[in-house]
């Protein structure tokens, strides 16, 4: 998609069976790319979304539509 250029990497739910906001999804994600948790970043519009994956220790945020709001969070936690 558009705006997969913008990523290392995606993980789709649908793909690997497992759902969100069930932390065996975020154990996955983190399993399959070979990455620590606070190395990552999880971006979503569901709130309960985004506080399942910070209670894997994962940096989350809640997108409300804005990019620029996104730009903003995701530089300031690099």
């Amino acid at each position: 998609t558009e705006t997969a250029q913008y990523f290392d990497a995606m993980l789709f739910s649908s793909k690997i069976k497992v759902r969100k906001p069930y932390p065996e999804f975020f154990q996955a994600a983190l399993k399959q790319f070979d990455v620590k948790a606070e190395d990552c970043l999880f971006i979503d519009d569901l709130e309960e979304n985004v506080r399942a994956a910070e209670a894997c220790g994962i940096k989350g945020l809640v997108f409300h539509g804005n990019p620029k709001e996104a730009e903003e969070f995701i530089y300031a936690h690099q």
